[in-house]
């Protein structure tokens, strides 16, 4: 999923981004999370942002 989202300030936020720094962050805590997981942690991460209007999707 490669949405593009803008917030307040200019700055675009990748959503694959967001699935790559998790993973890359969960696989240095010592767990190994699927692909699936990844994403689904993205994408919660990203409807949370959504709600407390901290980003804006476009």
């Amino acid at each position: 999923m490669q949405q593009l989202i803008e917030g307040a300030d200019p700055m675009k936020v990748n959503v694959v981004e967001i699935e790559e720094y998790f993973h890359q962050q969960l696989i240095k805590r010592g767990l190994i999370p699927t692909g699936k997981d990844v994403e689904e942690i993205a994408d919660i991460a990203f409807n949370f942002l959504l709600e407390k209007e901290i980003i804006e999707e476009i």
